[in-house]
């Protein structure tokens, strides 16, 4: 609510008023803040000749669970130890061996690199 010209709001002991231009000399002015300016987003520009052909030909292969475990016992690692090092949870691990989880692609590129195994193959091999 905008203030008549003869309003202020003040701060006397800790307590924000709207008192008269005679008792505004009584506290600590609040200075008024700017309206904030409506967003307009800016329509998105796209170069004519730009052409998106995102194909991924990339897929999870059936026995990661098994791979997975299997890589983590040949180095002799409890789940705690792997987590530790790809810095993931625990819990996260043990899903993925029992086969309840699939791994995304972030992760399983950290496996990968850690355990020396290949999850995501592509469609022809």
């Amino acid at each position: 609510m905008p203030l008549s010209p003869d309003r202020a709001r003040v701060i006397v002991d800790g307590v924000e008023l709207t008192v008269c231009k005679n008792c505004s000399s009584r506290g600590k002015a609040i200075p008024k803040l700017p309206t904030p300016k409506q967003f307009r987003p800016r329509p998105i520009q796209r170069s004519s000749n730009a052409s998106f052909g995102i194909t991924d030909n990339i897929f999870l292969v059936e026995e990661y669970s098994q791979l997975i475990r299997d890589a983590r016992l040949k180095k002799k690692l409890t789940h705690e130890q792997v987590g530790t090092m790809i810095k993931e949870k625990a819990t996260l691990l043990r899903r993925l061996e029992i086969g309840t989880l699939k791994p995304d692609r972030i992760l399983a590129a950290k496996l990968e690199r850690f355990l020396g195994i290949r999850l995501y193959i592509p469609e022809d091999e």
